[in-house]
């Protein structure tokens, strides 16, 4: 997990803020969870009910955690997983606010017809078709 956290400062010191939110809400979904948090993440892990805290081994436990009580643990690992669900509503949130500031700009420039992510679009929409998906809506800018 430690490796998986450098490489994702490294990729966000350089990447532009739109970069980043779109990562964020990304992340904050359900196809993105997985992304973010790998497999056998503890607090996701202990919050679905995958793993009871009280089986794991305490030499596979964080240092901060192995000298807690069992019950100290399980409130560290509560207020963690209760942290998250409020970070993730907060960037969805966020992320319904943006997207309903950019769609708004887009109708007020005419609706971005000719815009590169409009163009992509259709070409992979023509694509699709050809073995039956069909795509209802349009780009997502």
């Amino acid at each position: 997990m430690e490796k998986k956290q450098a490489a994702t400062e490294m990729l966000h010191a350089d990447a532009s803020l739109t970069s980043r939110a779109r990562r964020g809400v990304f992340n904050a979904a359900a196809g993105g969870r997985a992304n973010l948090l790998g497999e056998n993440e503890l607090v996701d892990a202990v919050a679905s009910g995958t793993v009871k805290l009280g089986d794991i081994e305490p030499a596979a436990l964080p240092a901060e955690m192995r000298e807690m009580a069992p019950e100290e643990q399980k409130a560290l690992v509560a207020d963690y997983a209760q942290k998250r669900e409020q970070l993730t509503r907060q960037i969805q949130a966020l992320s319904a606010d943006r997207d309903e500031f950019i769609t708004a700009k887009v109708d007020e420039a005419g609706g971005m017809k000719d815009s590169l992510d409009n163009q992509l679009y259709q070409a992979v929409k023509e694509q699709a078709g050809k073995v039956g998906l069909e795509y209802a809506d349009g780009p997502s800018y």
